[in-house]
């Protein structure tokens, strides 16, 4: 859930920089400065990083967390049938 925050705060935060850095909004110090375009559009990417790292780890904890019974139950399947038979002969 943080992950998702940070990835989507620094996405935000680019965007506006890059927004600056091109001069689209003004009443910075960044606006008009080519440098902050770039910082900014570094910021998005890595922003969008953590927002698809975040949603991947997010579906393999759950598919971890189904995994255990599936294995439990396939293993419950090899026993074969249950005959009564012990193996002790012909009474």
């Amino acid at each position: 859930m943080i992950i998702k925050v940070l990835g989507a705060v620094l996405c935000g935060v680019g965007l506006i920089w890059i927004l600056q850095g091109v001069g689209v909004l003004p009443g910075s110090f960044m606006t008009g400065q080519s440098l902050w375009a770039v910082i900014g559009g570094l910021a998005l990417i890595v922003g969008l990083v953590i927002l698809t790292l975040g949603r991947r780890s997010r579906r393999d904890r759950a598919s971890e967390a189904e995994a255990p019974s599936s294995i439990a139950l396939s293993g419950a399947a090899n026993d074969g049938p249950d005959c009564g038979n012990d193996g002790g002969g012909a009474d």
